[in-house]
């Protein structure tokens, strides 16, 4: 039988690691979205200034046939979303480059 493999939380001090090599503010909005909401890539990839209901500090994440998922923010992550969509629109960046940022932190 093939050895599946089981992804493990990250410890606090792997979080904490990620946090601080972090320059950027594009680089601290992703990691601190994806570390503390839980929220996939590809949902992060389409994520709009609608989806964010600001002040009951949650997102709303729309899936495949009408699911809806409801994720709470944190203190970190609302301050990073409100810096950046006072520019922008939307997320703006793709997956790939998404992962390229995440894969770059965690080696660094």
């Amino acid at each position: 039988m093939q050895y599946q493999y089981k992804r493990e939380p990250l410890s606090s001090d792997d979080a904490n690691k990620l946090v601080n090599a972090c320059n950027t503010l594009k680089e601290k909005l992703i990691i601190f979205t994806l570390l503390d909401t839980g929220m996939r890539v590809s949902e992060l990839e389409s994520l709009n200034k609608k989806d964010i209901q600001w002040q009951e500090r949650t997102f709303y994440i729309y899936g495949k046939k009408s699911k809806r998922r409801i994720l709470p923010m944190t203190e970190r992550v609302y301050v990073a979303m409100q810096s950046w969509f006072t520019i922008q629109d939307k997320i703006g960046m793709c997956k790939r480059t998404i992962q390229f940022i995440v894969k770059r932190i965690a080696t660094a």
